[in-house]
């Protein structure tokens, strides 16, 4: 809720005239209605559900009723622990354990039970249980606690329960909290009001005045450094004399933001890059990042991705460190957008430029007697060139020539803007590669020739002290946050590899990828109906794969987005069945080197028979049914078989271009 470490660590005391008399301590307080740090275990259980990660409070009393009053508290994920040191050494303890769940994204509930240790009987035997709730907007916060629920008894008498009504309000920022909070205990006339005014004028620092009507107020001032903060509540009565103080000491698992922060990090960032960066880029404790670029991998989408990234990084006033053994031409691409370029002394630069290779198996499966017949439709369709030629064919050789010079031209676009050099001279140096590392820093293409260890030197000598971190380290990191806006879920599915019927999976032996209809299309149906999630992005990168596969996930992206909005985020590659799977979306993204398109099908049989006979093996086909056999690897391949699977490739095909 509040910014710094115990979200604003400005607190709405119930301290003033609070009707938790003896058998509570003097809490530094807080409004039902604002407070869900480590305190909302006593304030309010059901506000701990607002609040993530670890987070706690030890108040020391040292003047007033509080003086030797003690209290600490403590939670984590929605569950709460509090210990209260009431009276002093000769006094008694009261233990509490306190809950709160969200029941939907804003409203929440919660309980809080308490028991006590004392010498005293009466008091050793109670057992207390306070309710709460909590209601949340991103301007405005509601809480209701019913104290003493259980009306137990003490001295031979009821404890009447107590309510409290708590109201927040923020106008339109985050840095500053209005709030007001009603207390009235049954059998009393009448209701305490308490008014609160909670500022952050910057990280770190943070402020608070709270009054009632009677002229009775009290000030909270508190210091927070990333993980732990102190801080001082006080009391005053209404002829301004300092009643009650606390000192006060707060622990945060999350990091808070701080001006008194002297963090200076540099990450160490590879194959992470892209999402280490993105989410570094405005954090002012992060002053640069070294990137490996040996861990680097991916076509020219991703590639030209990453090169943005690392341009808005910059553009931060951050800066980048590329490193490299084996820097190849998508390395140097990332490399040149760094402020500095370092290569290994027994490395190579390669930065040779890029190529296509096909492979054709006709002759191949000649030998051996394999008999293939394929059908496809769409003239540039060139997948089923492996089986049935032994070179490209025309339409082949010219999308792949056209494509390779897109994306030739995009290298040296990209470069020449990075390096402030001209196309014709970033040609000159692609054709030239690969260079030694001496060559590459005499002729200015990278900045020095180091070992990885005294990357850490350059980066020192460029920033001053700083600490390297591993970037892994850094998204697991936590941030503590003030704001009261639930962010909307956005789901993301990505749908990578060769599309199969079935489950997802990764074969171990190859490493392939396959990307299975019913992973893909149960993930879409669970985005659809989980009404938390306002929108799907659907991130695509396959060349295709089975027409079944395709067509279930399509259809499930048609029933998605007629509930939420679908936007299709294109990788390296989206071509025929990932450009079938995207078609639906909403929204189509691409990087200007992704490719896409082939619009397309084919399939085709293969007959095994003429290689079963020479390697001695006999094979017989009992059928009933003309073409019972079809699909046999060693049935002939008659004209009427033929024409059976070019109907079939001439609808799938219809059907691609309707959708």
């Amino acid at each position: 809720m509040r910014g710094t470490l115990i979200p604003s660590l400005l607190f709405l005391a119930i301290a003033l005239g609070s009707a938790a008399d003896e058998l509570a301590a003097l809490l530094p307080g807080g409004s039902v209605g604002t407070t869900d740090d480590a305190l909302s275990t006593f304030i309010n259980p059901s506000n701990l559900a607002f609040r993530k990660g670890f987070n706690a409070c030890l108040s020391y009393g040292y003047r007033g009723r509080s003086k030797g009053e003690h209290v600490l508290a403590a939670s984590i994920w929605g569950t709460g622990f509090g210990l209260q040191m009431i009276g002093g050494e000769e006094g008694f303890w009261r233990w509490t354990l306190s809950n709160g769940w969200r029941v939907i994204d804003r409203l929440s509930l919660g309980v809080a039970y308490s028991w006590f240790s004392s010498d005293d009987e009466e008091i050793d035997k109670l057992k207390i249980w306070d309710v709460g709730a909590a209601f949340r907007t991103r301007l405005l916060s509601i809480g209701l606690v019913l104290r003493n629920v259980n009306r137990p008894k003490l001295k031979g008498e009821r404890i009447n329960p107590v309510y409290e009504i708590g109201i927040g309000f923020r106008p339109g920022t985050d840095r500053l909290t209005l709030s007001m909070d009603l207390i009235r205990r049954r059998g009393e006339e009448g209701w305490r009001k308490v008014f609160a005014v909670e500022a952050i004028p910057v990280d770190g620092i943070a402020l608070r005045v709270g009054a009632e009507g009677d002229g009775r107020f009290e000030l909270t001032f508190s210091l927070n450094f990333s993980h732990f903060g102190v801080g001082s509540f006080n009391t005053f009565d209404s002829e301004r004399e300092l009643r009650d103080g606390i000192g006060l000491v707060y622990l945060s698992g999350p990091m808070m933001r701080s001006i008194f922060s002297r963090r200076r990090e540099v990450l160490r960032v590879g194959s992470n890059a892209a999402e280490v960066l993105r989410r570094a880029m405005d954090d002012p404790g992060v002053v640069g990042a070294v990137l490996e670029l040996d861990e680097l991998s991916g076509g020219m989408g991703r590639l030209q991705e990453l090169e943005g990234i690392c341009r808005r990084f910059r553009s931060k006033g951050k800066k980048l460190f590329g490193y490299g053994v084996e820097i190849s031409t998508g390395g140097y691409l990332i490399g040149s957008v760094c402020d500095e370029l370092y290569i290994h002394p027994s490395g190579e630069l390669k930065p040779v430029g890029l190529r296509a290779e096909q492979i054709f198996i006709k002759r191949l499966l000649e030998r051996m007697g394999v008999e293939v017949e394929m059908v496809r439709e769409g003239r540039y369709k060139s997948a089923p060139e492996l089986f049935t030629r032994e070179s490209s064919s025309p339409a082949s050789r010219e999308a792949e020539e056209s494509l390779l010079d897109d994306l030739f031209d995009q290298l040296l676009e990209d470069i020449s803007r990075n390096k402030g050099w001209g196309a014709e001279e970033v040609k000159r140096i692609i054709d030239g590669a690969p260079y030694t590392p001496s060559e590459a820093e005499e002729k200015g293409l990278v900045d020095g020739v180091i070992y990885r260890d005294q990357i850490e030197e350059r980066v020192k000598k460029a920033l001053g002290k700083v600490k390297l971190i591993d970037g892994s380290d850094y998204l697991r990191r936590r941030w503590a946050e003030r704001s009261w806006a639930i962010p909307p879920k956005i789901a993301l599915i990505k749908a990578e590899g060769v599309m199969v019927e079935g489950e997802s999976y990764r074969d171990p032996i190859s490493g392939l990828t396959l990307m299975g209809s019913r992973t893909i299309c149960e993930a879409l149906r669970k985005a659809r109906e989980d009404r938390s999630i306002k929108a799907v992005v659907l991130r695509v990168d396959s060349g295709g794969g089975f027409v079944a596969a395709a067509d279930d996930i399509w259809r499930e992206v048609l029933l998605t987005k007629e509930r939420k909005p679908v936007v299709v985020s294109m990788g390296d590659i989206a071509a025929s069945g990932g450009y079938y799977i995207a078609a639906p979306a909403d929204r189509i993204f691409a990087m200007p080197g992704t490719i896409t398109g082939s619009i397309g099908v084919f399939s085709g049989l293969f007959s095994l028979k003429d290689f079963y006979r020479r390697i001695g093996v006999n094979k017989e086909i009992l059928k009933r049914g003309e073409n019972a056999d079809l699909g046999s690897d060693s049935a002939e391949l008659t004209p009427r078989k033929r024409e059976a699977i070019a109907k079939q490739v001439r609808e799938m095909y219809r059907s691609f271009l309707r959708k």
